[in-house]
C-alpha cells in the first residue's frame, strides 16, 4: 500500500502528510522510512485510535529514526504528555 501511495502522489508538488495509525508505526517502519526518503515534501501523521495500545517507546522510535519536521501526532493524553516529557529530556529541545 505504502508503494501504492507513492505512485498515487510522486508527481504532486505540494506537501503531503500520510496519515498512519501510531500502533503501526515502528513494525511497519522501513516501509514509511521509505515513503519518506522518495520526497522532502512529505511527512506522516501519527494518529491514535481510542483503543490503541500505543506506547511512548513506539512514538519515541520513530521520533529518534526521522527528521523533526517529517513526523505529525494526533495522540491521546496521557500518552502524548508523557512522549513530551520524556521527548524533552532525551533531547533536550524544549
Amino acid at each position: 500500500m505504502v508503494e501504492d501511495m507513492y505512485e498515487l502522489l510522486k508527481n504532486v508538488t505540494q506537501k503531503v502528510t500520510f496519515p498512519i495509525r501510531a500502533v503501526m508505526g515502528k513494525n511497519a517502519w522501513p516501509h514509511f522510512k521509505w515513503l519518506l526518503e522518495q520526497s522532502p515534501s512529505y511527512s506522516l501523521t501519527l494518529w491514535q485510535g481510542k483503543d490503541d495500545p500505543v506506547t511512548v517507546e513506539d512514538l519515541l522510535f520513530i521520533r529518534d529514526n526521522s527528521q523533526p519536521d517529517q513526523i505529525y501526532y494526533d495522540i491521546y493524553d496521557p500518552v502524548l504528555s508523557a512522549f513530551k516529557e520524556v521527548a524533552c529530556q532525551y533531547k533536550a529541545e524544549c
